[in-house]
């Protein structure tokens, strides 16, 4: 058998079993509906992680105003614990903050 011969068969039985095979779907089409799938599945645990420590940080800022001063407020979004920033006391719980100055003055301070 004369091998020149036998080697165009075997590319028209080739090239005709891959058009079936592409015409039906297969071929290692299953492989990648799987790679897709996995892919999808990264892409969509990505952003579950991102949306659940990432984008609600553990603090929401507000503010309060007292008199004409203006004083931001972080409240935790787990416990609603809020605490207040003080100039010379930095972060003072809310429950801790009074306003017991007598001489008019507005400006809040810790109890002591």
């Amino acid at each position: 058998m004369d091998p020149l011969a036998a080697a165009p068969a075997t590319d028209a039985a080739t090239s005709a079993a891959g058009a079936t095979a592409g015409a039906t779907g297969g071929g290692g089409s299953a492989a990648a509906t799987v790679s897709r799938f996995f892919a999808a599945l990264l892409v969509l645990a990505l952003i579950a992680a991102f949306a659940a420590f990432v984008w609600p940080t553990q603090w929401r800022y507000d503010h309060i105003t007292i008199g004409n001063d203006t004083y931001p407020v972080r409240i935790q979004r787990m416990t609603g614990h809020a605490d207040i920033l003080l100039p010379g006391d930095g972060w003072t719980p809310a429950e801790d903050v009074t306003n017991d100055s007598s001489d008019g003055d507005e400006q809040p301070g810790n109890k002591t």
